[in-house]
């Protein structure tokens, strides 16, 4: 409480009735001011307590004042009685403060007033506290039980003898109270057990703090029982018939549960159950159905729990597949047979994906076995895994294949031999063409298989990856082939010595596709290599020049370089600089002509052949002469190993080297549907491509190509490019093949003329008898005149051909390449790229 208390709210009751009191004591303290005024010394006080008799915790209010005629009042103070008191602020002439007393009894109210000479008056007033009396409450509940939700109306009143009551509250007995502000209020129960009822109390409590409540009312809640089921499957296919076995647990909160049932949901009688029994049922007809419990209680409330069972029609199984693959490892490039064995219960196997591991994918049909060819070091895991009508597939059959890849030479040599060697220099064996003559060129093509140019037996010829004759490569070799080059796309590239000087383009069975006649120096397109752009071929013509030639354009481009003695054969770096090999020493150009380093070696005169090392750092050559080949450095010159390759001088007279083939990353299953098609020559077929890309290459973008297409032939993709989503796609597909020219133009030489002459001949006849009959012989005779010409023309050009530069035997004039696509079985590669993530695919393509 404050100094003054006086703005504490006055209660109506008694105060104002005791107002004339009040202004009787101010008036007779005024009287008694004046009258003694000239008398009395020191402070003169007066004041009232209205009313004098109050209850406990309500305010008693003091009025009154002090004076002093012959000094100054310097305070003032009011005690109360009860142990506290208040300061009177000036002016000490009159105040009126207020006071609450907690505790009943007789206080003695005292003023005392000092003045400035020390003098002080009490004047005393007692006052009568009586007790606060606490409240009564009574309160009525309907109805006084039921179900739930359960309204509920209470019904009361609290009332207080002094009429100072300040807060009611009603307690449900659930955990809830509200206040209570009407005659009535609802109430709703959610729950409730009818051995436990809820106490409903009204409670009142007045300005001294006590409380009165009324007598509790219990509300009895009747809450539902509640349930749980379980039901579990047998066999857990869920095919039908589906034997289900249920296990319903129900309570209720006051154990009255007066049944149980279980519905089985497919139409068949419910039946009562007894809780934490276990049920069986068998569904026979395929559907999704609710099996259902549900309790009864006394009061008729029933609590439920269902689970959902889906019985459906016998599926088809999925296949089951083992596999073997022999041999399990090797050194590459060798072939390795993988043998499905593949089963399903309804005998419905559509296609068996054969992963080969290393980034190549092919499909099976069932009984067939599926043979690949590893050309890269590593362990890969091949997996076989069958697909059947339903679209099950088998769990995978997985074996893995160890491949090493260790780099290997080959020098060729006399009389058709090539033989192996290791880095080291250590002959390994020999191999042989079987044919006479010398041994130039050398290449690999993209399944390592070693191809070598028998340049004085005008052949090419092929090996296996363990080094058995395959037999011969391509034809229409008129005059030495020297060398040979592969590009990404399965063609070669060969390069002739004499006769035509040709340079010939062969698609990856041998068909001729090209034949490019190109400029020369001393000899023909001797030594070719291929740039990466894979049109641009490099080439020697054992003179003075690094010729250049665009094959994809069919133009010639300006040289490279010129101010060799004898260039013979060509190497191109990764960073586009060459190596050209010029007997006396091997000159290394940059990109641009510029010479970067010669190469010489002691003893060592007569370099013609060049290898690049695997390690791209250094490259290896052969001399002729000595038969040596000798290993550089190709930053430093320096020469960093030697050794004879055992062949007597002169008779060595190519190398070539197979390393570690670059290692790709598989993209995921690549597979063509159909993986077989058959077309005539000049039709199109079609086939979908379908890529489902591995977790690491989902998302990104793939590039669609083909390779090892044969002469005529070409593929287009829709799309040629797309972003794959981890769902995989599906590509479209067109390969076109081209039909033999029902008509043709060509240049009439020899071979023509002597192909039209019987015509012109009997043309001649039937025109000689008309005209003679016409008379109009004149024409005869410059018909005539025009066959002597074309007949002149033609041996001019026998003459011409007879007398051009020939260094071996054959037809000087260059071989006829076909355009249209020859009858064949062809195994095209169809590629899916995204820059190291790669992955492969067969398609067996019939051209009839």
């Amino acid at each position: 409480m404050g100094p003054l208390d006086s703005a504490k709210a006055l209660p109506g009751r008694d105060f104002w009735r005791q107002s004339s009191k009040y202004a009787l004591v101010l008036l007779l303290v005024s009287l008694g001011w004046t009258m003694g005024a000239a008398a009395q010394v020191g402070p003169i006080c007066g004041f009232g307590l209205a009313p004098s008799t109050q209850i406990a915790f309500l305010p008693v209010i003091a009025t009154g004042g002090c004076t002093d005629a012959t000094s100054t009042i310097t305070s003032e103070t009011l005690s109360w009685g009860d142990g506290s008191s208040v300061t009177i602020p000036t002016p000490f002439s009159a105040f009126s403060v207020s006071h609450d007393y907690t505790t009943a009894g007789t206080f003695q109210v005292n003023l005392t007033a000092s003045d400035a000479t020390g003098a002080t008056t009490t004047v005393s007033q007692a006052e009568v506290i009586s007790p606060n009396l606490p409240p009564t409450c009574n309160l009525t509940v309907t109805p006084p039980s039921g179900n739930v939700p359960l309204q509920v109306t209470a019904s009361g009143s609290c009332s207080d003898p002094e009429n100072d009551i300040t807060r009611q509250v009603i307690n449900w007995g659930d955990g809830t109270t509200s206040a209570w502000n009407s005659a009535t209020q609802t109430h709703t129960y959610s729950s409730g057990s009818r051995g436990k009822p809820f106490l409903v109390v009204l409670t009142a409590t007045d300005v001294a703090g006590n409380s009165g409540s009324s007598a509790a009312q219990a509300v009895t809640v009747n809450s539902p029982p509640t349930c749980t089921l379980q039901v579990t499957l047998s066999p857990p296919n869920g095919t039908v018939p589906l034997v289900v076995a249920a296990l319903a647990n129900c309570s209720d909160p006051d154990n009255n549960i007066v049944s149980i049932v279980l519905n089985w949901g497919d139409g068949s009688a419910p039946i009562t159950i007894t809780s934490g029994v276990l049920q069986s049922h068998t569904y026979t007809a395929p559907g999704t159905y609710m099996p259902t419990v549900t309790a009864t209680d006394a009061g008729g409330l029933k609590g439920t729990a269902s689970q959902t069972v889906t019985a459906k029609t016998p599926q088809n199984q999925p296949p089951t597949c083992a596999a073997s693959v022999a041999p399990s490892g090797g050194q590459v490039p060798f072939s390795a047979v993988i043998v499905p064995n593949c089963s399903d219960p309804e005998n419905d196997i559509t296609s068996i994906l054969v992963d080969f591991g290393d980034g190549f994918y092919t499909s099976v049909s069932p009984g067939a076995s599926a043979t690949h060819t590893f050309t890269r070091a590593g362990l890969f895991t091949t997996t076989v895994t069958a697909s059947d009508s339903a679209g099950n597939v088998s769990n995978p059959s997985s074996h893995a294949v160890s491949a090493s890849d260790t780099p290997t030479m080959f020098v060729g040599g006399a009389n058709g031999q090539v033989k192996q060697f290791a880095e080291s220099g250590n002959a390994v064996k020999s191999i042989s063409t079987n044919q006479a003559g010398s041994i130039t060129g050398m290449a690999f093509d993209s399944l390592d298989v070693l191809y070598v140019t028998d340049f004085d037996a005008n052949a090419v010829s092929k090996f296996d990856g363990t080094g058995n004759l395959v037999g011969n490569f391509g034809s229409g070799y008129n005059c030495k082939p020297e060398s040979i080059v592969f590009d990404n796309s399965g063609n070669a590239y060969v390069g002739e010595t004499g006769c035509s000087h040709a340079l010939l383009k062969f698609d990856a069975y041998g068909n001729l596709a090209a034949a490019y006649n190109v400029a020369t120096e001393v000899e023909g397109s001797d030594w070719i290599d291929l740039a990466s752009d894979q049109c641009t071929i490099y080439y020697t013509s054992q003179g003075t020049t690094v010729f250049r030639f665009n094959a994809c354009t069919g133009q010639q481009q300006p040289p490279l370089a010129t101010g060799l003695t004898t260039g013979l054969a060509v190497k191109i770096l990764a960073d586009s600089s060459v190596l050209v090999a010029d007997k006396g020493d091997v000159v290394h150009f940059d990109s641009a002509g510029h010479v970067l380093t010669k190469y010489t070696a002691p003893g060592e005169s007569c370099f013609v052949s060049l290898a690049l090392d695997p390690d791209g750092k250094s490259f290896w050559a052969l001399d002729y002469c000595s038969s040596d080949v000798v290993h550089f450095d190709i930053g430093s010159g320096t020469q960093l190993a030697k050794f004879n390759s055992g062949s007597p001088a002169q008779t060595a007279f190519g190398i070539g080297m197979r390393g570690p083939a670059p290692q790709i990353i598989p993209a995921g299953a690549l597979v063509a549907s159909p993986q077989s098609v058959t077309v005539a020559a000049g039709q199109t077929a079609s086939f979908s491509l379908a890529f489902l890309p591995g977790a690491g290459a989902a998302n990104k973008t793939f590039t669609f190509s083909c390779a090892n297409l044969p002469v005529g032939a070409s593929c287009s993709f829709s799309p040629q490019a797309s972003t794959v989503t981890a769902a995989g796609v599906t590509v479209h597909v067109t390969i076109t093949t081209t039909a033999a020219a029902t008509a043709r133009r060509s240049h009439l030489g020899r071979q023509g003329f002597v192909a039209w002459w019987p015509f012109l001949a009997a043309f001649l006849l039937i025109a000689d008898r008309r005209l003679a009959a016409r008379r109009f012989r004149h024409l005869h005779l410059t018909l005539l005149a025009v066959i002597l010409v074309l007949l002149m023309a033609l041996l001019a050009c026998s003459a011409s051909s007879k007398n051009s530069q020939n260094s071996g035997s054959g037809n000087n004039s260059a071989p006829t390449a076909t355009s249209t696509t020859p009858a064949n079985n062809y195994a095209v590669v169809l590629h899916a790229n995204s820059g190291s993530l790669e992955s492969s695919t067969n398609l067996n393509l019939t051209v009839q």
